[in-house]
């Protein structure tokens, strides 16, 4: 195995991803923190919108972030994943719901799919592009409402508890060395 190999593997350990998933997630908690900017839109009609200037910013990192703690549990599970100095192709992509769907290990599957759902069409339109890949796929913004914020939350919160408990256990790398981490 060369250095960079090597070196690839350690990074992309499950430790890592989710460092980096509650890195985004504590963005998402600032950008929210400031959301105090307003923008509004007037159509043709004289229908207004109202929207908060950071909603999108929130989305990204809030679905970033879950998308980053799953592909922990991916990884934690099926070390294979980043064999070869590589990650596979199944868990190259921002689609939250195939990943959700692919592993065993993320709680409260069925409690929180709607939450998954709802970041899912912002981090695959919307939230990244001011408009759809196609007309057929023109979603409009969605506010991150109290209620969808508490719920990205209290779901942020308990795949991190999890997380934490399982690779305080101990995992195996993608060479089979077991590897521990404690949280304090």
């Amino acid at each position: 195995m060369s250095k960079t190999q090597a070196t690839f593997e350690m990074l992309a350990s499950p430790p890592n991803w989710y460092e980096v998933a509650k890195q985004l997630r504590d963005q998402a908690e600032a950008l929210r923190s400031r959301d105090t900017s307003l923008m509004i839109f007037t159509d043709s009609k004289g229908q207004r919108t109202t929207r908060s200037y950071y909603n999108r910013g929130v989305f990204l990192m809030a679905g970033f972030s879950l998308e980053n703690i799953i592909k922990a549990f991916l990884i934690y599970e099926h070390p294979q994943h980043i064999k070869h100095g590589h990650l596979a192709k199944d868990i190259r992509t921002h689609n939250l719901g195939k990943l959700w769907a692919m592993s065993s290990h993320v709680p409260y599957k069925n409690r929180f799919a709607g939450t998954v759902e709802l970041l899912a069409d912002g981090l695959e339109t919307w939230a990244r592009y001011p408009c759809g890949l196609s007309h057929d796929r023109a979603i409009y913004e969605h506010p991150m409402t109290p209620k969808l914020w508490g719920s990205y939350l209290s779901l942020f919160a308990a795949c991190s508890k999890w997380l934490e408990s399982l690779l305080s256990k101990g995992w195996s790398d993608v060479n089979g060395e077991k590897h521990y981490m404690q949280y304090l």
